[in-house]
C-alpha cells in the first residue's frame, strides 16, 4: 500500500472516529442526517452527497440532507426530490437493500439527473432493525471514480448511522413514554389531591353526622337507661329491616293471597252445602233403618205392616246417585283444604322472624317456593318459562334467598305492562352456579340501572315501594359471597344474573 493510500486510510479512520465521538451528542434525526452529510461524507473525499429517508407510507425516498451542489447554503437542499422505491439507482438500492456502484452514469438508463449530470455514482442502504430505512447516495463528475475503498467507508458510515437511528428511535419512544408517564403521574397527583379534598370534606361530614348521631344515641341511652339495651335494640332493628322487606313483598302479594285462599274456601263452602243437601235427601234412609232395626237388633214386623210403612218413605233422588257424588265432593274439598294449608304454611315460613343458620339447600327448590308465593302476582302478567339444570345443594340461608327471588319476580311482573314472558334459568359452571331471571318488560334507563341497588331508591309511586327491596337483595347475595349483575335495554326488557359459589365457604354475618 502506497504512502498516499496510508494517509487516506488514516484520514478515513480519523473522520470515522470523530464521527463516533460526535454521535454521542446527537439527539434528533435531522441533526444526525446533516452531521453525516456535511461533517462525515464530505470529509471522506465525496464531493456530492445526498441522504435519503424512506417513507413507508408513500413508498418513496425523501432527500433529508446533502453536501455539495444540492447544499449551496448551510442547511438547505435545493430542488428537493422524492424518488419512488425501485426507480433510479437510489430507488433500486431501497428496493433490494444492496449497495450499487455506477462507473459511467451516461450509460445507465435508470440514472435520474438531479441538479447536473455526474458520471460516477455510489449508493448504500441505511439498514436498522432488519429494515431498509434510507439510502446514502454520492456522485462524482469523473468516470470510474468510486471503488471498494469508498464502498467500505460509506458502508461503515451507513452502519453507524443506522445504529444511531435505533438509539434516537428508542430515546424518542422513551421520551414519549416519559411524557405520557408524567401526564399520568400529574393526573394521579391531581386525582389524589381531589381525593384528599373529598376525604377532608367527607371526614367533616362524617364528624358532623357522628356528632349528631352521638347526640341521638345519648338521648336514646337516657331514655332506655343503658347502652346495652340500645345496642340490642339496634340489632333488632337490623333484623327487622330484612323482615320489613319481607312484609313489603307480602303486602304486594296480599290481594293475590286472599284471592288464592278465597277460591278453595268458596268451593269448600259450596261442597259442604251440597253435602248437607245430600244428607237431607238421604233422610228417608233413617226411616228405613228404624223400620228394620231397633237399637241394632233386627225387628220382626209383619210383611203387610212393612209394606205399608215402606210406601210412606219417598226419595226425591235415587240414593245410588247421591252416594256417587259424595266421594268426589269430599275429595275436592280435601284438595282445597290442602291448598289453603300450603299457602298459609308458605306465608308463615316466609314471614316469620327467625334465627336461621346456613344449611344445605337446593336452589331450584327455593325458586319453586318463590314462584309458589308469587303465583297470583305472576299468573295474570307473565308466562313463566323454567329452564332448570340439576344443581348440587349449597350452604345458604334459604329463607333469605327466597326473599331475593320473590322480590325479583315481583319486580319483573310489575315491569310488564300487559302480558309478557318471565324466563328463569339455572346453570352451573365450575365451582359456581348462576340464576338468570329475564323479563320482556319495559326495561331500565342507564341512570335507573346505576342506582337500582342504592337504599331507598325506587321508581314506584309513593306507597307502592320502599326502595329497600333491591338493596337488601344485593346485601343478601353479597353475604353469600355471590355477585349480582343487571343487563337492561329500555323498551325491551331486563335480565338479572345471580352467581353463587358452590362448596363450603365462610358466609358473612347476616345484616
Amino acid at each position: 500500500m502506497s504512502e498516499i493510500d496510508n494517509n487516506h486510510c488514516e484520514q478515513q479512520l480519523e473522520v470515522l472516529s470523530q464521527f463516533a465521538v460526535n454521535l454521542v451528542n446527537v439527539t434528533e434525526k435531522e441533526q444526525l442526517y446533516w452531521l453525516v452529510a456535511k461533517d462525515v461524507v464530505s470529509k471522506l473525499s465525496f464531493v456530492d452527497c445526498v441522504i435519503y429517508e424512506l417513507s413507508v407510507e408513500k413508498q418513496c425516498l425523501i432527500q433529508k440532507a446533502a453536501s455539495g451542489i444540492k447544499n449551496p447554503y448551510q442547511y438547505e437542499i435545493i430542488n428537493r426530490l422524492e424518488i419512488p422505491v425501485g426507480k433510479g439507482v437510489t430507488g433500486s438500492v431501497a428496493l433490494s437493500g444492496r449497495s450499487i456502484i455506477v462507473s459511467d452514469a451516461s450509460q445507465e438508463s435508470n440514472y435520474i439527473v438531479d441538479i447536473e449530470s455526474n458520471l460516477s455514482e455510489i449508493a448504500v442502504p441505511i439498514i436498522y432493525e432488519g429494515q431498509i430505512r434510507g439510502v446514502i447516495d454520492c456522485e462524482d463528475p469523473h468516470k470510474d471514480f468510486f471503488g471498494q475503498q469508498h464502498l467500505r467507508a460509506l458502508t461503515t458510515v451507513a452502519a453507524m448511522l443506522g445504529s444511531k437511528l435505533i438509539q434516537i428511535d428508542i430515546n424518542t419512544k422513551l421520551a414519549v413514554s416519559n411524557i405520557e408517564l408524567q401526564e399520568k403521574i400529574d393526573y394521579s397527583k391531581k386525582v389524589e389531591k381531589e381525593l384528599e379534598a373529598h376525604k377532608v370534606l367527607l371526614e367533616q361530614k362524617v364528624e358532623q353526622r357522628t356528632s349528631d348521631l352521638q347526640a341521638s344515641i345519648d338521648e336514646l341511652v337516657t331514655e332506655t337507661h343503658s347502652k346495652l339495651e340500645a345496642e340490642a335494640e339496634l340489632r333488632d332493628n337490623q333484623e327487622m329491616m330484612h323482615q320489613s322487606a319481607k312484609m313489603a313483598s307480602i303486602g304486594v302479594l296480599a290481594a293475590g293471597v286472599a284471592h288464592e285462599i278465597n277460591n278453595p274456601i268458596a268451593f269448600i263452602k259450596s261442597n259442604l252445602q251440597s253435602v248437607r243437601e245430600i244428607l237431607e235427601d238421604l233422610a228417608p234412609l233413617r226411616e228405613l233403618y228404624r223400620l228394620y232395626f231397633d237399637r241394632g237388633e233386627l225387628r220382626t214386623i209383619d210383611i203387610a205392616v212393612q209394606q205399608k210403612e215402606l210406601e210412606k218413605i219417598q226419595f226425591d233422588d235415587e240414593p245410588e246417585e247421591l252416594f256417587e257424588d259424595l266421594p268426589e265432593i269430599i275429595s275436592s274439598s280435601l284438595d282445597g283444604t290442602s291448598r289453603v294449608i300450603q299457602i298459609v304454611s308458605e306465608l308463615k315460613e316466609f314471614s316469620h322472624l327467625d334465627k336461621e343458620t346456613p344449611k344445605p339447600e337446593n336452589i331450584n327448590e327455593l325458586l319453586d317456593k318463590a314462584i309458589s308465593l308469587g303465583t297470583n302476582e305472576l299468573k295474570y302478567k307473565a308466562n313463566l318459562k323454567l329452564n332448570f339444570t340439576d344443581l348440587p345443594e349449597i350452604e345458604c340461608w334459604g329463607d333469605k334467598l327466597v326473599q331475593v327471588f320473590l322480590n325479583l319476580l315481583i319486580n319483573a311482573a310489575q315491569a310488564i305492562d300487559k302480558r309478557g314472558d318471565i324466563t328463569i334459568k339455572t346453570t352451573r359452571f365450575d365451582n359456581e352456579l348462576t340464576i338468570e331471571i329475564t323479563d320482556t318488560g319495559k326495561g331500565m334507563s342507564a341512570e335507573t340501572k346505576e342506582k337500582m341497588f342504592d337504599p331507598f331508591f325506587t321508581t314506584k309511586s309513593v306507597g307502592v315501594g320502599t326502595g329497600l327491596g333491591m338493596h337488601i337483595s344485593y346485601k343478601i347475595i353479597e353475604n353469600h359471597q355471590g355477585r349480582i349483575r343487571v343487563e337492561s335495554v329500555l323498551g325491551k326488557g331486563t335480565s338479572i344474573f345471580i352467581k353463587l359459589p358452590i362448596g363450603k365457604k365462610r358466609l358473612a354475618e347476616k345484616n
